[in-house]
């Protein structure tokens, strides 16, 4: 398969209000990423390691 989507929680929990709460504050990130056959390995992880970093900033919406 050359798409592919994988599934991956984030902790909700990015505002300092949030961290003396008790309760589950988790979102379900989905991270969409195409593998292609004439990319090496290390310019797969870079563009993988951009949508993850992209996914988390946008984490507070939920999924």
């Amino acid at each position: 398969q050359e798409d592919i989507i994988v599934g991956t929680p984030s902790a909700g929990r990015n505002h300092s209000d949030t961290e003396g709460i008790v309760g589950m504050f988790v979102n379900t990130l989905a991270i969409r990423s195409e593998v292609k056959q004439d990319e090496t390995f290390t310019q797969l992880i870079s563009r993988v390691r951009k949508r993850v970093l992209d996914a988390f900033s946008h984490q507070d919406y939920p999924f």
